[in-house]
């Protein structure tokens, strides 16, 4: 292969890896979200009210129409057991602790809220919830962060903390945005499939 091709390709690769970043939830992981993603589930009153399962579908850059932007995306079920209705609580959701190169990022709130805030009584409701670090930060600058949320249900609130991590998944990662992603060990990941494992 010619040394044109070869810089061809590790370009490809800098920017694929460059783009995106995994993360998994460091407690109560003992669920998925929709795709796959490790979710940490949350039983309210030992789910005689219901369950909250969180997960994250990462970081990546976006093109918006002001430019490219970094967006963190996390996504929220509620499983409604109750009799009333359970309510995400999107207005006081903040992420804190943001560490970027070592150091602490800035309080983010939600920029783009999508989905069923509201989980009717016996019923489950999806929401997904984006936040956009400050223009600098890349989606690999990120290192951990936690997200401050609530749920509400027949005047209660169920506040929580969920602190999350770098995840790096099985050789072969399916995910639910179709894009090129390349390896350090020679794969190739084309459509659904990702080898974000090789992006470390």
């Amino acid at each position: 292969m010619s040394a044109m091709r070869w810089l061809l390709l590790l370009c490809l690769f800098g920017s694929s890896c460059a783009s995106s970043r995994l993360f998994a939830p460091r407690e109560n992981v003992n669920g998925t979200g929709p795709q796959g993603h490790p979710a940490a589930v949350y039983r309210l009153d030992d789910s005689e009210i219901g369950e909250v399962r969180l997960w994250s579908n990462g970081a990546r850059r976006v093109e918006l129409t002001e430019g490219t932007e970094t967006r963190l995306k996390m996504g929220f079920e509620l499983e409604n057991n109750s009799a009333h209705p359970m309510r995400l609580d999107t207005q006081a959701m903040r992420v804190h602790a943001m560490v970027t190169g070592g150091s602490a990022g800035e309080e983010l709130s939600p920029v783009t809220v999508e989905g069923l805030l509201e989980a009717a009584p016996n019923r489950m409701a999806r929401v997904y919830v984006e936040f956009q670090p400050a223009t600098e930060v890349g989606p690999r600058d990120i290192k951990s962060f936690e997200v401050h949320w609530a749920v509400l249900v027949d005047g209660r609130r169920f506040p929580q903390v969920t602190p999350f991590q770098i995840f790096v998944p099985p050789p072969m990662y399916w995910d639910d945005d179709p894009y090129w992603g390349w390896g350090f060990r020679g794969g190739i990941g084309i459509g659904y499939a990702y080898p974000y494992s090789y992006c470390r």
